[in-house]
């Protein structure tokens, strides 16, 4: 069964995914009281976006639809890439401390774990090609 297969790989990439959710929570909550966010990115919309991507991944898995689970996994592995380099390039005041800048790329490196573990998944049930 497709779920057992990828169980390392959705357990990261869930991780990941509610990870962001909390760090965005924590931020709007911020935001709303005036202080500066723990990184660049706060928003209640950003949240309601990754529970339906955490929804729709889990779906695939149980439907048996592997491609289709390889492919919506790489949005978030690019949005962790995105926020990993935003990490390394933007400004060090878009963090209140340079902690939670290198949590934030901590957070994200979990995003690509999942993505690396879909890769060994689907290749691993790839059939071989024979000459």
């Amino acid at each position: 069964m497709l779920v057992h297969q990828y169980t390392r790989a959705y357990s990261a990439q869930l991780l990941h995914l509610v990870l962001c959710m909390i760090w965005n929570a924590v931020g709007v909550y911020q935001i709303a009281q005036g202080q500066q966010p723990i990184g660049p990115v706060a928003s209640l919309n950003g949240i309601v976006v990754m529970t339906i991507l955490s929804m729709t991944l889990l779906i695939l898995l149980h439907k048996g639809c592997e491609k289709s689970y390889c492919l919506v996994s790489l949005l978030p592995a690019m949005a962790a890439l995105l926020a990993i380099i935003g990490a390394f390039t933007g400004e060090p005041t878009n963090w209140p401390t340079a902690i939670w800048r290198w949590a934030g790329v901590a957070v994200n490196i979990i995003g690509l774990v999942g993505l690396l573990q879909v890769v060994r998944c689907f290749r691993a049930n790839k059939p071989a090609h024979h000459a």
